[in-house]
């Protein structure tokens, strides 16, 4: 990861922001994306798109239209296996998630071709519900097997103030706000 771009995605505090690699990985992530989805809690191997989207706990629950998320997923991934067809660790992953889940086969099955370039989400957050995301992805200049993923929300809208509350329980402890009981 350049320092650069790490700073990038790090300075982007109002925006849930990530970096995909190739097969999908996560690369790096910004406190609110964290907040958002928990990577820094997850077991190190749910850091993928595709096997967070088919095999970590809840995440049916978390996306409200996941089959949606799903597809958009399975589609990219096949656009990426078409790139890259002698890459022996993306043939792993594709042959790891057949075997294990029977919608990523149903959906691989299918041959679907997406580039993953904007869309929306809705996510359905544990802390502060629900959440209408959209997202854009940017190829990033000298890096193409790298995307820069930002997620924002229509100002003023509620998605924003969830974000901002979401935002504010991630903050170090030292900037928080703590409610306190009254006396008396």
């Amino acid at each position: 990861m350049r320092p650069g771009l790490r700073r990038l995605v790090d300075m982007m505090e109002g925006v849930p922001a990530c970096v995909i690699g190739r097969r999908t990985d996560l690369l790096a992530w910004n406190d609110l994306a964290d907040a958002l989805y928990g990577f820094s809690t997850m077991d190190p191997v749910y850091r993928n798109v595709t096997r967070h989207t088919f095999g970590y706990p809840g995440v049916r629950e978390f996306y409200q239209d996941w089959e949606g998320v799903a597809a958009e997923t399975v589609a990219f991934l096949r656009l990426e296996a078409g790139q890259y067809p002698n890459d022996p660790r993306l043939a792993a992953l594709i042959g790891e998630l057949t075997m294990r889940s029977k919608d990523f086969a149903r959906l691989w099955a299918k041959h679907p071709l997406q580039d993953k370039t904007h869309g929306s989400k809705t996510i359905v957050h544990p802390i502060v519900g629900e959440l209408d995301l959209a997202h854009e992805t940017c190829v990033l200049p000298g890096d193409p097997a790298r995307l820069l993923v930002a997620y924002t929300a229509a100002a003023g809208s509620p998605t924003a103030d969830r974000l901002r509350l979401l935002a504010s329980w991630n903050a170090p402890s030292e900037q928080k706000v703590l409610c306190r009981p009254s006396k008396g």
